[in-house]
């Protein structure tokens, strides 16, 4: 075992012989002082208990992923409103939705570990300039959506941003240097997610990326429970029963939506879920589903040929409902008030291609050469009570930016955003110039400082007079 100085440091040592992972000291002799304490460092944030427990179960973990099942139907989604009946119990879970606003019992719980690879783009995602003509960043837009909130519903409102070890000091910067957008930094709490070692399937062992670096990989969107966990005493500070939950990659969330909050409370939920109706059967989406008597979210790819294209009689998709990563959850729930230990997430295995280092060499895989753990949020589901599906308008709701072209793309993005805010503008009694393909000829902007809703807009424009024959930017 190799000697090291500090005792909290020889312990973290011990753990790393304990479960037989002494590999990774292979090159502690060629080592200078800064690089042993970026290996130490790394060491000491590995749970090495969990790890040993899933680098033990690999085969049985995958098994179970894979496995799918024949009791599969769909799971209850409240449709979007359209009879006296469904507006009725709309407007009531509004009601219920705005008290608990007014209450301030709501925090927003922001997913932003990704980087803006896949969009060409050097840093966080959430730093993407997308906005159609001021080029606000994605996290100026939620910023934004947040403070009007504030200043609507008259509370504070704790914002919990988990980011990654790769971005975050990099967001945390690009917030200092914007101000926070306007938030006061005691309400905005930045944490990374964690990060589990990537192994070699074979022997079960973790993999270098350097001489001094451990290869790792972050714990998947799951580890947000993670955080929430973490957080218990700022949640009870704040006094927060519910926690608006988010990925930075769609512009278009309605942030603490006061209906999906209504419904969640008024259906005493401990988990619920936003999603939009599946367009077509090879779209790439997760669904809920019932298995048994239990609902949880089924990958596109565990979904069989006959379900993937069965139909209503009205010709919808019968397994329709698909996760667009957008969530209510109760604190009691996810981070009780009392001694009861935290519930362990179960994880996910992935084998991908990776670059790592062997004996010295450097070793590129074209075919997947290693092991990582992954968690998914929803696979709480089978733990809660009550869990709400709400169906969303793709239209209103949903225009994430994943690719550099194409479909969920920055260009399809903002003309979602532009498409959105011409309908708004049109409610009120402003006629919008269109194209022949019904688009807006000219670009609209509209920060949700002015407005976030269309009511709020019809209201907002007593203030403005506007010339819709030109670009409209309302900030």
């Amino acid at each position: 075992m190799i000697r090291v100085e500090s005792a909290h440091d020889q312990v973290n040592v011990a753990k790393v012989y304990e479960a037989n992972q002494e590999q990774v000291f292979q090159y502690w002799d060629e080592l200078g002082v800064e690089e042993r304490r970026r290996l130490l460092a790394q060491i000491a944030t590995i749970d090495f208990q969990e790890f040993r427990r899933l680098a033990g179960h690999i085969t049985q973990t995958e098994s179970d992923d894979e496995e799918g099942s024949s009791l599969l139907r769909p799971a209850e989604m409240i449709p979007l409103a359209t009879t006296p009946l469904q507006l009725q119990e709309r407007a009531r879970a509004r009601a219920a939705g705005v008290e608990s606003l007014r209450n301030g019992e709501v925090g927003i719980f922001l997913v932003a570990g990704g980087q803006g690879t896949r969009l060409g783009f050097e840093g966080p995602k959430g730093c993407f300039p997308l906005l159609p003509i001021s080029g606000a960043t994605l996290f100026q837009h939620f910023a934004e959506k947040i403070l009007a909130l504030k200043r609507l519903y008259k509370k504070s409102m704790p914002w919990f941003i988990m980011t990654s070890q790769a971005n975050d000091e990099e967001t945390r910067s690009f917030f200092r240097s914007n101000r926070n957008f306007g938030l006061p930094t005691s309400d905005i709490y930045f944490q990374p997610q964690a990060m589990l070692p990537v192994i070699d399937p074979r022997y079960g062992k973790i993999l270098m990326a350097s001489k001094s670096e451990l290869l790792l990989s972050p714990n998947g969107h799951g580890g947000s429970i993670r955080v929430m966990q973490e957080s218990r005493d700022t949640l009870e500070k704040y006094g927060t029963k519910f926690l608006f939950y988010h990925q930075v990659d769609n512009p278009l969330v309605e942030m603490a939506d006061p209906v999906f909050l209504g419904y969640h409370i008024l259906r005493d939920s401990q988990f619920s879920s936003k999603a939009v109706a599946k367009q077509v059967p090879e779209e790439k989406v997760g669904l809920f589903c019932l298995d048994g008597e239990t609902t949880r979210v089924v990958e596109y790819s565990e979904i069989g040929e006959v379900e993937q294209n069965e139909r209503e009689e009205d010709g919808r998709l019968t397994f329709r409902a698909g996760n667009i990563a957008c969530h209510v959850v109760s604190t009691e729930f996810v981070a009780p008030d009392d001694s009861a230990e935290p519930f362990v997430m179960p994880y996910h295995i992935a084998r991908k291609a990776v670059t790592f280092l062997r004996d010295g060499e450097e070793v590129t895989g074209t075919d997947p050469n290693s092991v990582r753990f992954e968690s998914f949020i929803f696979d709480v589901l089978p733990r809660t009570r009550n869990p709400v599906v709400l169906e969303a308008d793709r239209a209103r709701e949903f225009a994430p930016v994943k690719n550099a072209e194409g479909a969920d793309s920055p260009a399809s993005s903002r003309q979602a955003l532009i498409s959105l805010w011409a309908e708004w503008l049109e409610a009120a009694g402003i006629e919008v110039p269109r194209d022949e393909n019904g688009q807006p000829k000219n670009r609209i902007e509209i920060s949700p400082l002015v407005a976030d809703s269309q009511e709020q807009l019809t209201a907002a424009l007593e203030e403005w007079d506007l010339d819709p024959s030109k670009t409209i930017h309302l900030r």
